[in-house]
């Protein structure tokens, strides 16, 4: 951890515009990676896998499909046959990244048993609130600490990943970053999207200790988190 925290905060400083005072006076570490170029797919993934259990995450890994739907509707049917999903809700939003991954989510959802409830960037919260499940894409994924980055988009509410009791993302291969510093350093050009009006990191099922020092999850968040792997690329 003090490897990485003297890393992302060298890193910080030498981005940073003039300050009063440094943010960080020691040397800038390097980084872990520029880009997943230098450093495989599948070991972002598995660093990424074994962060994610640590905060009771989930993954589904599917990136040896060649289409989403089979790996997916299986995976929703079993949840339907287990008891899971109660109401069989499942919202997504209009992101083109759909369309570019060969997904079409109202049939597949439908298949499945469920009923999809397609949302944009114009709908509130109030009509997700009886929704079981939300799956969105993610911007970009962290793997040295499982973070799901997602930023303000004219196709995707931001009460998708925050109302529903449980939370899909789905993990396009081109969207992977190493650390914070390749994050912050690829948005703009790796990373597209509104990122100077809003974002939002993820990390695990929502979880708060803010009451009595008693931990409890699902206060301002989902419950549940599943992370998918696929091959596609989302661009």
């Amino acid at each position: 951890m003090s490897d990485y925290r003297d890393r992302l905060l060298g890193f910080l400083n030498a981005s940073a515009p003039a300050t009063r005072e440094a943010l960080y006076s020691g040397e800038i570490g390097a980084a872990a990676s520029s880009s997943p170029v230098e450093t495989a797919v599948d070991a972002l993934q598995e660093r990424f896998r074994a962060e994610l259990d640590i905060v009771s995450g989930e993954v589904l890994d599917w990136s040896g499909a060649e289409s989403l739907d089979a790996p997916f509707g299986d995976w929703l049917r079993g949840v339907f046959s287990g008891g899971g999903f109660t109401g069989k809700r499942i919202a997504f939003d209009v992101d083109p990244a759909w369309a570019n991954l060969g997904v079409d989510l109202e049939a597949l959802v439908t298949k499945a048993g469920g009923t999809p409830v397609r949302v944009d960037g114009s709908s509130g919260a109030s009509c997700l609130g009886d929704v079981d499940l939300g799956v969105t894409v993610a911007d970009v994924a962290i793997a040295e600490t499982a973070t799901i980055a997602q930023c303000a988009r004219p196709f995707r509410p931001r009460a998708l990943s925050l109302v529903p009791a449980a939370h899909l993302v789905i993990i396009p291969s081109n969207r992977w970053a190493t650390g914070f510093e390749d994050f912050f350093a690829g948005i703009g050009e790796r990373f597209s999207g509104d990122w100077d009006s809003y974002f939002t990191w993820i990390t695990g099922p929502s979880r708060t200790a803010d009451i009595e020092k008693t931990l409890t999850v699902g206060i301002h968040g989902p419950k549940q988190l599943f992370a998918a792997f696929v091959a596609g690329s989302a661009e």
